[in-house]
Parts: C-alpha cells; structure tokens; sequence
C-alpha cells in the first residue's frame, strides 16, 4: 500500500481528494472481491477431490443434501483472515 501511496496523493493533487478517496475504495472492494474468489476456487476444489477420494472423505459431503460445501469452508476461511490482516496492516 506504500507504493500506491504517491499515487493517491498525485489523484488528489491533479484529480481532487474525491477521486483519490474513490480510488482508495475500489482497491479495498477489489482486494476483498479478490480474496472471495480465492476463497470459492479453494472450497470447490477441495469439495471435488474430497468426492474423488484425493482427499478425506469428510470435505466431499454437502450439507442436507442441499449441494453446500459447508465443512470445507472453515479450512480456507482461517487462511483468508490471516492474509487479509497482513495485507491491511
């Protein structure tokens, strides 16, 4: 975020400060959509390789019947938070 830091202050200078907050705003919503993307990609191949026996059998199941991967969700959950906190500080 430091490199980034003299481009928002040129935006400001020749753009205005409306413009570098905007600018500010889209790189944290594209970070976050970054990192949910991520997120789904783990879970569905985690999902696919539990069904395929590569993986326990456990991350293979759906909740209810429902089609939801909801014990594999929680393994890449935790690795998203610890990026997202490193990336912000």
């Amino acid at each position: 975020m430091f490199a980034l830091s003299g481009l928002f202050d040129l935006a400001a200078r020749y753009v205005g400060p409306v413009a570098a907050d905007a600018m500010r705003i889209l790189l944290v919503t594209s970070v976050l959509a970054g990192v949910l993307s991520f997120h789904n990609v783990i879970t569905r191949y985690q999902f696919t390789l539990g069904n395929a026996g590569v993986l326990p059998d456990g991350l293979g199941r759906s909740a209810n019947g429902r089609g939801e991967r909801h014990r594999m969700v929680r393994l890449p959950r935790s690795g998203d938070c610890i990026h997202f906190g490193v990336s912000s500080c």
